[in-house]
């Protein structure tokens, strides 16, 4: 085994114990948007990232990790990698290189680093029955794994002309959702609006209608002085609040009536759907608030018989202005869920709390749940 495939397998351990606990320390927080660096047998050379540029920023990565070697005055490369030879180098080696990459015009790619490498730990540099041993364990676990793909361009013989989407289908999109969640979600929703196949399944949402399609039965109809049709209520036990179809008070974008809660001490509007664990979906609706108290969507599980379940991956989903003049100070709630292993429900709840008069009020409107590829 050669000293550079003994570096590799070191850069590659440490660089996963590291994402596994950067991961771990920050899955809660549904909100935060992720880095991703790009590394692995394609990573493009200091002389390969100026011509695949642009190749590489269409992958949903924030930065790669990048090889150097310069050129030694005998004509053999000098790589950076391997910073921890005991020799005498020349800053003029790398010109050329730091050069290439100035040249690089990044625009998505913010977060790059230079390919170094470190001396192991457990094993002498120089123990070949170590390392053989070591090196053995890695022939095994990448038979294990699989094959070598690209995500762009190499020059890597070693590397299949095969990309990791073209035989992982979705991976792109399962990393653009870890990467950031509701720009994947924006992205996503308005490929399938231009293509003409959004459909929202709020049933519904635009609190126009005194009835509504139900999942279980027959169509719901609204009821006097009762919440918008195909609706249910719950409030707090101390709160003694009101719900209503407010048909004077509308969205942004129009319509003819809204959700209205007054008095709500902590209370919500329901609607619940069938959904199956692994798929996305796009949870909105515009909010406004008059008084005191605030408004809020959140999303919770069910399994397939009505039961509570997986209450740590509920998500909560915040009020937003909406983009330049708000019209009568409505806000866009907007939000991404992943339907967890033990669900079979999604319930969504447009929430209210703090209300303490019935001069304090929120209206929602335009309530939206799409389902993503």
């Amino acid at each position: 085994m050669t000293k550079h495939e003994r570096s590799l397998w070191v850069l590659v351990v440490a660089a996963l114990a590291v994402a596994v606990l950067s991961a771990d320390g920050r899955a809660q927080d549904a909100r935060r948007r992720k880095k991703l660096i790009a590394t692995g047998w394609d990573q493009p050379s200091s002389r390969e990232l100026p011509g695949i540029l642009r190749d590489v920023e269409s992958r949903p990565f924030d930065g790669v990790v990048v090889p150097v070697a310069g050129q030694r005055g005998d004509g053999k490369p000098a790589s950076l990698g391997w910073a921890f030879l005991n020799e005498k180098w020349s800053r003029a080696w790398f010109e050329p290189e730091i050069e290439r990459l100035k040249g690089c015009k990044f625009r998505q790619l913010t977060d790059n680093f230079i390919l170094m490498n470190a001396n192991p730990g457990s094993v002498d540099w120089f123990d070949d029955a170590g390392w053989e041993s070591i090196a053995d364990h890695w022939r095994i676990a990448a038979w294990v794994y699989g094959e070598k793909f690209r995500w762009w361009p190499t020059t890597n013989g070693g590397v299949r002309k095969e990309s990791w989407p073209d035989v992982l289908p979705g991976c792109d999109q399962v990393l653009a959702f870890v990467r950031d969640p509701l720009d994947y979600a924006r992205r996503e929703l308005d490929k399938l609006k231009s293509q003409g196949r959004a459909v929202n399944r709020a049933r519904n949402g635009d609190f126009a209608s005194d009835t509504a399609a139900s999942p279980d039965g027959p169509a719901d109809k609204y009821r006097e002085n009762g919440p918008p049709a195909g609706w249910h209520t719950w409030q707090e036990d101390a709160s003694h609040g009101t719900f209503s179809w407010d048909r004077a008070a509308n969205g942004p974008t129009g319509g003819q009536g809204s959700a209205r809660a007054a008095n709500v001490r902590g209370g919500c509007f329901i609607q619940t759907y069938r959904a199956r664990p692994g798929e996305r979906y796009v949870v909105a609706a515009v909010c406004r608030t008059s008084g005191d108290g605030d408004a809020k969507i959140r999303v919770r599980w069910q399994t397939p018989d009505g039961r509570w379940t997986a209450e740590p991956q509920d998500r909560l989903i915040f009020a937003q202005g909406l983009r330049g003049a708000a019209p009568d100070g409505w806000s866009k709630l907007f939000g991404v869920v992943e339907v967890p292993e033990s669900a079979g429900r999604l319930v969504i709840l447009l929430g209210v709390a703090g209300q303490a008069s019935p001069q304090d009020a929120a209206w929602f409107d335009n309530a939206e749940l799409y389902r993503l590829p």
